[in-house]
């Protein structure tokens, strides 16, 4: 679990095979982890003092709607 508030920032990104090699729990070369059902559109969330962590969902773009809501109202307590 990452806190909203270890959070710099979410976002839209791509989850692709060469970087990952594979769908499942997954980690990059480059650093960071992918929880990944799928290749293609995912969500990746950029920690402040860590690696970043990608995850992949039905509809990334709500999802990711969702949590910067979330992390808004959370910034704001």
């Amino acid at each position: 679990m990452v806190p909203f508030k270890d959070a710099s920032s979410i976002e839209l990104t791509k989850i692709n095979p060469s970087e990952y090699s594979g769908l499942g729990l997954r980690y990059s070369i480059r650093g960071g982890e992918a929880f990944s059902n799928r290749f293609g559109d995912a969500v990746r969330l950029n920690r402040k003092k860590e690696e970043q962590v990608m995850f992949t969902s039905e509809n990334p773009r709500r999802t990711l709607g969702i949590m910067n809501e979330f992390k808004n109202k959370s910034t704001k307590i």
